[in-house]
């Protein structure tokens, strides 16, 4: 009788953090698995991919890019081969301040697209659930000044909206949404 292959503990841990933090991009979850430590930085995409074929996880596209779920299956699979207590603290311990975290980026998306012409846009939006209050995009000339925009905008996003205003709209009051 053939032995059955047990999943290794990346894959492990990536279902894991998926479960428990639902549909998340690759960005978000590097950033929830690394920034903790809970797994050292390492390519996340061939895992992923694997278990995705494998049919523990679905991709999606969602607001945010591709996104990854799991799957009943992938469910199963942790409660046949679940983490070693202390991964599956640390990821339930962190859970909820990178849900928080997530959720409120999603109100100030900021991405760019790396052109061959050298030419990078980087967009930035300012969201109130499903309304667009503020988009720009500017244009700059490498992804280390794209990363630098997209990695304060969140934190400087309503002043430069409150300053654009204050420019063009010539002291009419700021405009309130619901």
């Amino acid at each position: 009788m053939k032995e059955r292959n047990a999943m290794n503990e990346t894959k492990r841990i990536i279902l894991c953090a998926i479960s428990t933090m639902g549909s998340i991009n690759v960005d978000q979850l590097k950033r929830f698995l690394f920034d903790p430590k809970i797994i050292e930085p390492l390519d996340i995409a061939w895992p992923l991919a694997e278990l995705r074929q494998e049919g523990f996880l679905n991709q999606t596209i969602g607001e945010t890019g591709i996104q990854y779920e799991i799957t009943q299956k992938g469910e199963e699979a942790l409660r046949q081969e679940p983490l070693i207590q202390a991964k599956s603290g640390q990821i339930s311990q962190n859970a909820l301040e990178y849900q928080a975290l997530f959720a409120k980026e999603r109100d100030y998306p900021a991405q760019y697209t790396e052109q061959a012409n050298a030419i990078i846009p980087v967009f930035l939006s300012i969201r109130k659930r499903d309304k667009v209050l503020f988009k720009i995009s500017v244009i700059v000339h490498d992804v280390e000044t794209a990363e630098k925009i997209k990695r304060h905008w969140m934190q400087n996003a309503q002043k430069a909206y409150s300053q654009t205003w204050e420019c063009i709209a010539e002291g009419a009051p700021l405009p309130l949404f619901d």
